[in-house]
């Protein structure tokens, strides 16, 4: 498996403190499958702004290839959803040197705010990539709908089998979700102990639609090729009655 959302990189922002923090980590993925990892640390500004990343990484990348450890490690960063985020691209890591970049919305993002700031990105000639959705519960299948199709890759957490709304698994079932990622930050914290959380998505969905949110899509990111996809009709009976009167009051709104 390929793991494009992981916070496993020592001292850059909330994971691990230290080096043997991050290759303690890397042992547990190995255990649960992972070959390659995309060491996406928080870039929020002011706050978390890759300091001492590139060094870090280097460091990193020695300690694997001394202890022959089966894995490989990219670059990349997590970044906020926000206005002031694009005067810092120039110091932010796209994954893996491609124009594919991970992004996080700040809690109670609303959904036209979110909208903007993926347009933009796009404009930029970037290729975004959400992370979490299951989080953004406000957001309405249809507004999940216009982001796809304006193509925003869609990522879920991997320990969200455990309590997924019907939202979201419609979205899987139906393929518009792109990515599964571990979103691992220390041991003591979402670590890589994913072995029953693998377990319950290989019950849930079948062994194609896994390999794709596992390894296929995650491959195509690192290596910058295009994912496939179909452009997401809205279909009525889709929506539960709530869904549709949101539907209306923000046509009229707009």
């Amino acid at each position: 498996m390929i793991d494009i959302h992981s916070h496993i990189l020592f001292g850059v922002d909330d994971g691990p403190e230290n080096i043997e923090g991050s290759l303690m980590m890397l042992k547990d993925a190995v255990k649960s499958g992972y070959t390659d990892i995309v060491c996406t640390s928080h870039y929020y500004p002011g706050v978390y702004v890759n300091k001492n990343y590139d060094e870090n990484f280097k460091l990193l990348e020695d300690r694997i290839k001394k202890e022959k450890m089966s894995i490989r490690i990219y670059k990349g960063n997590e970044i906020i959803g926000n206005c002031e985020i694009f005067s810092h691209l120039e110091r932010i890591n796209t994954i893996n040197h491609t124009r594919y970049i991970l992004i996080e919305l700040d809690p109670g993002t609303q959904f036209k705010s979110c909208k903007k700031v993926m347009e933009k990105f796009i404009e930029l000639g970037y290729k975004p990539v959400l992370a979490h959705v299951e989080r953004y519960i406000d957001f309405s299948l249809n507004e999940f709908r216009m982001l796809y199709n304006m193509g925003v890759i869609f990522q879920v957490n991997i320990r969200e089998i455990v309590h997924i709304d019907s939202k979201i698994k419609y979205m899987i079932d139906n393929m518009y979700v792109k990515i599964i990622a571990s979103d691992s930050h220390r041991v003591d914290k979402r670590n890589y102990n994913l072995n029953s959380f693998i377990g319950g998505w290989r019950k849930n969905i079948s062994y194609e639609n896994f390999k794709a949110l596992t390894f296929i899509n995650p491959q195509k990111i690192i290596n910058g090729e295009v994912i496939t996809s179909c452009y997401w009709k809205k279909v009525g009976h889709l929506y539960s009655i709530f869904e549709k009167i949101k539907d209306k009051m923000l046509k009229l709104r707009d």
